[in-house]
């Protein structure tokens, strides 16, 4: 529309506006003929010799611009250097109460709310209820998945909704300090919960906490076998 490509550094001031009016080609903004400044607005108006003529059909030539001046359609604005800015169709315009909407900030404001519901519904959600349900934080979880420290179990709310979530069943060693792998007593000691540590030849009695999902040691231990 407006001549040769233009180059220009991409951070400066008009990287991302159309840049000026070349020779020979008028532009008025808002209506035809109107003069071009800085702070005009309103849909871009031609007139040149690069503005065709109109349509040549069987009754001939239709659609031709009044004056001269083509109705590109494209709503645009002149910066304080004067040069265009398009920001917009004169097509989509939302005309409320007198007021002319361009309806790209709705959609800007309804696709970033729908991206943010998107993320939030698919990512965070699931790995929020896990630290909602005191199980274990997101990072913690992904980690788990690995270890056989962790496993998938279903629980449900005090809503009666079912989710599943990751449990990991460890605790607090006695003798190293550290963190012990909990695992189920054997039938025949009847033993509610077990782990050990490589420092022990003994297997620590644990109880385990549903709501903390923390074990608890008993205080005594059984031979290793």
């Amino acid at each position: 529309m407006f001549g040769a490509v233009d180059y220009r550094i991409f951070s400066s001031s008009d990287a991302q506006t159309a840049g000026v009016p070349v020779p020979l080609v008028q532009v008025s903004l808002g209506e035809a003929g109107a003069q071009y400044g800085p702070g005009a607005s309103g849909e871009v108006f031609v007139r040149g010799p690069n503005v065709f003529q109109g349509y040549l059909t069987a009754e001939g030539v239709v659609g031709n611009p009044e004056g001269g001046w083509f109705a590109s359609g494209d709503l645009g604005e002149v910066t304080a250097n004067g040069e265009l800015r398009i920001v917009g169709r004169a097509k989509d315009v939302i005309i409320r109460s007198g007021h002319n909407i361009d309806p790209q900030m709705i959609e800007e404001a309804a696709l970033g709310g729908l991206f943010a519901w998107f993320i939030w519904a698919n990512f965070y959600a699931p790995w929020w209820r896990l630290v909602d349900d005191r199980v274990i934080k997101a990072p913690s979880a992904l980690l788990s998945i690995l270890e056989d420290s962790a496993e998938l179990e279903m629980h449900r709310d005090s809503e009666g909704q079912q989710w599943t979530r990751f449990v990991r069943f460890s605790a607090d060693c006695p003798i190293c300090s550290g963190r012990v792998l909990l695992m189920p007593g054997k039938p025949d000691q009847a033993l509610p919960i077990v782990g050990r540590c490589i420092e022990s030849p003994y297997t620590h009695v644990y109880s385990f906490d549903r709501v903390r999902l923390s074990g608890t040691y008993l205080g005594c231990e059984v031979p290793m076998v």
